[in-house]
């Protein structure tokens, strides 16, 4: 059986309550995984984390960031076989419809934003410079 943790501050770790729900495959209707039954506490702490991520996040070049889009679309292309399947037995879909459709297309979106951010590089730098009223929060134009 697999058994999802949270993620947090890149770590997987159990919920604050231990507590688990059962998932079940709808075409079988036998539970094969469990998910966190997180708390306030849980949530709390990961937004905490995703704040200091977003700081370091917030000042990485434009090139940095398409790099990171172009790795997540090469992973789940390299894993989509794995991911499909996950996807047809966690909402019922057909395989194929997963992999074919819908993988497909989150690999494009993840390449397409990547070219994008390399394609309006200079725009991009503006958007994300420093606000130097408040540092902590990139320029909005």
């Amino acid at each position: 059986m697999i058994k999802i943790q949270n993620f947090i501050n890149g770590e997987f770790v159990e919920p604050n309550t231990k507590n688990y729900h059962d998932v079940y495959d709808p075409s079988t209707g036998k539970v094969y995984a469990q998910t966190p039954d997180s708390d306030a506490l849980d949530v709390v702490q990961a937004v905490q984390c995703a704040h200091k991520a977003f700081l370091k996040w917030s000042v990485t070049t434009p090139g940095d960031r398409a790099q990171v889009l172009a790795k997540i679309a090469d992973l789940i292309e390299k894993k989509a076989p794995e991911l499909a399947k996950a996807e047809s037995q966690n909402v019922g879909k057909p395989y194929k419809l997963a992999l074919e459709s819908d993988l497909q297309r989150t690999v494009f979106n993840f390449r397409y934003f990547a070219s994008k951010i390399v394609a309006e590089t200079d725009q991009s730098a503006i958007s994300y410079q420093k606000n130097p009223e408040n540092p902590d929060k990139p320029l909005n134009f």
